[in-house]
């Protein structure tokens, strides 16, 4: 039986942000800016929230994200943010490169899909548990 409220009870589907010098972050802060999917279910991004404004700035779109660092005790906790960011900080060795692929930027979108992972086989009581999984391209 399902309870009261809980049929127009939005899925939560994480989003991996691929790798930070890739595609996948302006490919995501694109789809982001679509109003019509946002209403559709609430998102959870695993990414850098730096890059993410970076990508943002430079296409023009105004950010609609909280970022929540990802290993924050406030996670722990429910978020109705419609979107948020469990941004992880950026090694420095990633700041100094040029866009493209790095080692470092695949063993970085290999963590936020491992994050994700985790969240996915969470209880259904545990306010950090996801309902699907996406991931943005990963090289």
């Amino acid at each position: 039986m399902v309870k009261k409220g809980e049929a127009a009870k939005k899925p939560v589907i994480g989003i991996t942000m691929g790798d930070p010098l890739g595609i996948g972050p302006e490919v995501l802060v694109r789809a982001l800016s679509d109003t019509q999917l946002l209403g559709r279910a609430r998102f959870v991004i695993y990414g850098s929230n730096e890059v993410l404004t970076l990508n943002a700035d430079q296409l023009e779109v105004r950010p609609t994200w909280s970022r929540i660092p990802h290993d924050s005790p406030r996670l722990e906790r429910p978020i109705e943010d419609a979107l948020i960011v469990k941004d992880f900080e950026l090694p420095e060795s990633i700041r100094r490169c040029e866009i493209g692929p790095t080692p470092g930027g695949g063993q970085l979108s290999k963590t936020f899909v491992e994050r994700a992972i985790e969240d996915a086989q969470r209880r259904d009581d545990d306010p950090r548990r996801i309902d699907g999984i996406v991931t943005a391209p990963i090289s």
